[in-house]
Formats: C-alpha cells, sequence, structure tokens
C-alpha cells in the first residue's frame, strides 16, 4: 500500500490507510503466528488473530486492499474466493454429505473447508436469506470447534455493513442473522 502511495498510483485516504494498516496488522499476525499442537496447548498461546470486516461504497478500495493483502501474505494456507461461489461449494458439499446419510453434513464440510485454511478470504460478502445465514452460522461455529483459531481468521469485504449482510436496509431487518457470520469483537 505505501509503495502504491509513493508511486503515485494511489491517492492519499484516510479510510483506505486505516483498512490497510488492519490488514497489515492481521498478516503480521498470521505469518508471526505459532502452530497449534499438543505441547503449545500445555504452554498457553496467545489469543488466535482476529479476523478483518471491510465494508464500503463501490470504488473505494476494498477489492484492492484484499488483493494486497492475500498477494502479500506469506503463509502458503490461505485461499481468496467470491462469497456467492463460497456458498456454492458450500452447497455442493452438503449435498454430498447428505447422500452418505451419516448424520449432520455440516461437520464433515467444516472440517473440510477449514482443513489447511489459516485465512480465508472473501469476496462481496453478500448474505440475502436467512437459509444461507444459518448455515453460515453453524459452518463457522462448527470450525471453531474444529480449529479454535480458524473462524479468527476471516477477512471480508463487502458493500454493506455488517449489520446490513443478512436483512439490508428497507428488507425489514435489524442484520441480527450476521452476528454468527463475522470475526468476534
Amino acid at each position: 500500500y505505501e509503495a502504491l502511495l509513493s508511486a503515485g498510483e494511489l491517492k492519499p485516504d484516510p479510510d483506505q490507510r486505516r483498512a490497510a494498516e488492519r490488514l497489515a496488522a492481521l498478516q503480521a499476525d498470521l505469518q508471526n503466528a505459532q502452530p497449534s499442537g499438543f505441547f503449545r496447548r500445555l504452554l498457553g498461546r496467545a489469543a488466535p488473530p482476529r479476523g478483518v470486516y471491510l465494508w464500503g461504497g463501490v470504488g473505494r478500495g476494498k477489492s484492492m486492499l484484499m488483493d494486497l493483502f492475500v498477494e502479500t501474505l506469506t503463509i502458503e494456507a490461505k485461499r481468496r474466493v467470491h462469497f456467492h461461489e463460497f456458498m456454492l461449494e458450500v452447497d455442493r458439499r452438503i449435498r454430498a454429505e447428505r447422500a452418505k446419510e451419516e448424520g449432520d453434513p455440516i461437520g464433515p464440510v467444516a472440517a473440510t473447508i477449514a482443513k489447511d485454511i489459516r485465512c480465508l478470504a472473501f469476496d462481496e460478502m453478500v448474505v440475502n436469506n436467512t437459509a444461507d445465514a444459518a448455515i453460515m452460522s453453524r459452518l463457522f461455529t462448527r470450525a471453531r470447534c474444529r480449529s479454535a483459531q480458524w473462524a479468527h481468521r476471516l477477512s471480508a469485504r463487502s458493500h454493506r455493513r455488517a449489520r446490513q449482510l443478512a436483512y439490508p436496509a428497507g428488507r425489514g431487518g435489524d442484520g441480527k442473522s450476521a452476528r454468527g457470520l463475522l470475526p468476534p469483537h
């Protein structure tokens, strides 16, 4: 971000700077995090890195900042995906697990998605219906149970405020369904 500013490719923007600083802090936390394991649990470990949720109007630089974040993040276990594509993947995985008739499909789906992922970055995160909100809430809850830090390593970007994720303004809701979707405060 600083290199782009210095090169004159970006104009100074205080909101972008704050977002870039928060993403840089998350990046440092992820890159400096110690692997978890039996001995790490015995010795205690620092709190897991807290995720980032970027929102704002069209053309504010959210995608550019997310691109910079993911491209310069030096960990291997990272994934950036469009939220709609991710939901289609989750739906396919849920259907495949249901076909096995081995109980609740969310646990195995969460395990598969969380496996080997230390950072999951969503682009265009928008939840337009309660079914998707419920699935995402359960998926993130199960992923947290499998890996106590996984859901804290989520970065997302949207044109909507967090409270508008599940119920945008004018749709009669207060966004409460979004609570389980976002990194904890």
